[in-house]
């Protein structure tokens, strides 16, 4: 029924959008959920997952996460509205939107490092099953492991003695680089 339900919103925005030519995140389908999950990691104690998901329909890459429905709400408009000024042409609202990639050059160049790194900081017990593109953030692992920026960044330099506080955006890329540099200078 949910889906029958967002293909009628879906056809609706895509009519009203011939209406207008500028359009806000408030002309497309929109999709907002609550998600909630329990998983024992590695053997250890469960955890609890339980966040929002705001999401366009037929545009999956387009969503915001959080620990409310307002945040998760405001993410999606802080993506859209940075997308949206970023030059990029909008999709015509109730459109399907195909799948982006990121790239991944210059993460598979860290691709080792970057197991030992995730186990140290998101102190997992075996090989984490994640898939990093050249985009991924630090920051994009506090939702999961219930573990703000602040304490990434002090694990960070606790384990590796180099202060990331700097890169605003958490950028694996950027932090694996200044790892590296460092290392060579040791």
């Amino acid at each position: 029924m949910r889906k029958a339900t967002e293909h009628l919103r879906a056809a609706a925005k895509y009519v009203a959008s011939f209406l207008k030519r500028d359009w806000n995140l408030t002309d497309y389908p929109l999709r907002i959920r609550r998600l909630r999950s329990e998983h024992n990691v590695n053997g250890g104690g469960p955890i609890k997952w339980d966040h929002w998901n705001a999401q366009i329909v037929k545009w999956p890459q387009m969503r915001g996460g959080g620990r409310t429905r307002e945040e998760a709400y405001k993410k999606l408009l802080q993506q859209f509205e940075d997308y949206k000024r970023g030059g990029s042409v909008l999709p015509r609202p109730g459109t399907v939107v195909p799948l982006e990639f990121c790239p991944t050059g210059e993460i598979e160049t860290y691709q080792e490092f970057a197991k030992g790194f995730l186990k140290r900081i998101l102190r997992l017990d075996s090989d984490p099953l994640v898939v990093l593109t050249d985009d991924s953030s630090l920051w994009h692992f506090t939702l999961f492991h219930e573990v703000t920026e602040d304490e990434l960044v002090a694990r960070v330099q606790a384990e590796y003695d180099v202060d990331v506080s700097d890169i605003e955006d958490g950028n694996l890329v950027t932090i694996f680089n200044r790892i590296q540099r460092k290392n060579s200078q040791a």
